[in-house]
């Protein structure tokens, strides 16, 4: 089952992308509410530049340590770990139990712009932990998926690539990949699904 996960870990940075950049031109622009939106997504951004700004190697390994490892670690313990389970007996639902730990997961990272691409993982992450009944397959998920968005920017600023206003539309060829990408990810999913079926428990 890692293979899958290693698959999707790829797979599915083109769909992020694409939601991303769907998503950043749904938001309002003009505004109160836009102001505030961007004034939180600009503070987010501000505090994420100031400790992966540097381009040694050693930046980019403790990035990947704290934001990938670290990260993916204690967030999967506090919402898959923790608040899904309770999500899904309060619901008796675990469909809607994930959906609302996937919601809350989005929302408390402050940052709307990418609203949607966030809660589409932490609904993959959410089904990944309901279907295997393991914390670790969704934490490894969680960390790669981390770690090669990590590497990408690294790679793409250090070759003076201005990452903070790109979007993923902007590249080339992007939504023929997206699409191969798509089935690609469609069907690992749906295979780690027919592998764990059988083993899922309701609430």
């Amino acid at each position: 089952m890692i293979n899958m996960v290693l698959i999707l870990s790829m797979t599915l940075l083109p769909v992020v992308g694409m939601l991303s950049s769907f998503n950043q031109n749904i938001m309002p622009q003009e505004g109160t509410i836009a102001e505030f939106m961007r004034n939180l997504e600009e503070a987010a951004n501000d505090i994420l530049k100031l400790v992966t700004s540097q381009r040694s190697s050693w930046d980019l390994i403790s990035n990947i340590m704290v934001f990938a490892v670290l990260a993916g670690i204690c967030e999967e313990f506090l919402f898959q770990g923790a608040l899904q389970p309770l999500m899904m007996k309060w619901t008796k639902n675990p469909h809607v139990g994930i959906l609302l730990t996937a919601f809350i997961f989005s929302v408390l990272h402050f940052q709307f712009y990418g609203f949607i691409p966030r809660f589409m993982l932490g609904v993959y992450l959410g089904y990944l932990f309901y279907w295997s009944r393991s914390l670790w397959l969704p934490i490894l998920a969680h960390i790669l998926h981390n770690a090669l968005s990590i590497l990408i920017d690294f790679t793409l600023q250090g070759r003076g690539i201005d990452t903070d206003n790109m979007q993923f539309t902007d590249v080339h060829g992007s939504i023929p990949v997206t699409i191969a990408c798509t089935l690609a990810s469609a069907m690992a999913i749906v295979y780690i699904w027919r592998t764990y079926k059988d083993e899922t428990v309701d609430y």
